[in-house]
């Protein structure tokens, strides 16, 4: 071989080398890199007795229990972190009848809310480790399930008022909302919230108000249990100012046969509400007879009871006026409506309604379904958690046992490359941050 054909070889090899270059820009360019959402999840895990880990039961599990004391006797729940970007899963027990999550704007601590029992605890972030335990600020008071910061220091929490039969007058009933230490958790202010049996709090847009969902669930009169169907009173959405602590509106639900347990607050201040209605076991199933495969009973209702519809409600504040949403073909879908988070980007309200395997998604200016999916059909059962992934065009749903799928914001297409399978053990709610 002679330096010309050595010099032929070298431009025929660089010619090729181009053209390779030029091909694989042209197809990055048609299938760009999958650029995963960099967001973590916190999912609560509620029936740890089903969790195991490396040869033994949670609960057992040193690591996992670090924050569990030992001379603690109440509820035990368990939190998953799932890291999107990296695909990594960290878990960790903590002593909280644990029910939904909220993190700081800052992204260094946690609060694990809890629902109808005494604890709450505050958590590092990153480590899972447990800050402090709290408790609601009086005698009897328990824990009403959620809580929303007000800064990087500050969190609210709802309480419910001690439990007791109903006697004809609601006040007695009225919650509280605690504002509170986030990582001491430490009673800084307490306020009426005006509501019975306060559940899920956000903040209006300007941040001057706080925004609750009242379940309006009380024990009857005489009665030691809620029962089913439950003795609903004053279901509703209060109104409290953040400086004053006063109430400033209340809006009535439009019935009392369904709970308000959950709401999203849209950029113009309006909430899009989300009920349940529980009937006794099996009823819920006149509603599935057009089902022509076997199915399981549903999972989330609980052996006494059974999940029947109730429609979402949008509460307009410039009239004061509430509108149910969903018309008579998509009702029989609408059992056990849960989680609920505002898009702003694409002004829609995601709703999960697990007992029939669907995500819904409403118009936030008019309250119109936009769009029913079948999740189950997708193979993801049960979505209960719902959160956007700001600053993404993602959202994420979460399956009640395990699976976290992602879909576009807008046009809810699922993305499966995007898609995690971690095993959560049970759960209501979770955040994204």
């Amino acid at each position: 071989m002679d330096r010309r054909d050595v010099l032929r070889g070298a431009a025929a090899f660089a010619g090729f080398a181009a053209a390779f270059s030029a091909g694989r820009k042209r197809a990055l360019a048609a299938n760009p890199p999958v650029v995963r959402p960099r967001h973590r999840m916190f999912v609560p895990g509620y029936d740890i007795d089903a969790a195991y880990y490396e040869g033994t039961r949670t609960r057992a599990h040193a690591r996992l229990a670090r924050g569990v004391p030992k001379d603690y006797e109440g509820s035990v729940r368990m939190l998953t972190r799932l890291d999107l970007a990296a695909g990594s899963v960290k878990q960790a027990l903590f002593p909280v009848h644990g029910h939904d999550v909220a993190i700081s704007p800052d992204g260094r601590i946690g609060v694990y809310a809890s629902l109808e029992h005494r604890s709450f605890v505050s958590f590092d972030a990153e480590t899972l480790d447990v800050l402090a335990i709290g408790a609601p600020h009086a005698r009897g008071w328990i824990g009403g399930g959620h809580s929303v910061f007000l800064d990087e220091k500050t969190v609210a929490v709802t309480e419910r008022a001690p439990r007791r039969g109903y006697r004809g007058a609601p006040e007695p009933h009225f919650g509280a909302i605690t504002i509170r230490e986030a990582e001491t958790l430490k009673v800084l202010e307490h306020m009426n919230c005006h509501g019975v049996s306060p559940h899920e709090i956000r903040l209006s847009p300007d941040g001057r108000q706080f925004v609750v969902a009242n379940y309006g669930s009380t024990y009857p009169e005489g009665g030691r249990r809620y029962g089913v169907p439950r003795h609903i009173v004053e279901p509703s959405v209060t109104l409290v100012g953040v400086e004053s602590g006063r109430l400033e509106e209340k809006y009535a639900a439009p019935s009392t046969e369904a709970e308000l347990r959950h709401l999203c607050v849209t950029a113009s201040g309006d909430a899009v509400g989300i009920t349940a209605r529980l009937g006794l076991p099996d009823e819920d199933q006149a509603f599935r007879q057009g089902d022509a495969f076997v199915y399981a009973r549903e999972l989330t209702a609980g052996e006494n009871s059974s999940y029947l519809p109730a429609k979402p409600v949008r509460l307009d504040r410039a009239s004061g006026a509430f509108a149910e949403l969903g018309g008579p073909d998509v009702e029989p879908l609408m059992r056990h409506g849960l989680s609920i988070e505002y898009d702003a980007v694409h002004d829609e309200a995601l709703a999960t309604f697990p007992a029939a395997h669907r995500v819904m998604a409403f118009d936030g200016a008019t309250g119109a379904l936009k769009r029913s999916i079948d999740t189950a059909a997708m193979g993801l059962d049960y979505p209960c958690g719902v959160a956007v992934l700001e600053g993404s065009d993602f959202y994420a749903v979460a399956g009640y046992w395990k699976n976290l799928y992602i879909f576009e914001r807008g046009g809810h297409g699922l993305r499966r490359d995007l898609c995690s399978y971690a095993t959560f053990f049970g759960h209501s709610h979770m955040t994204a941050f």
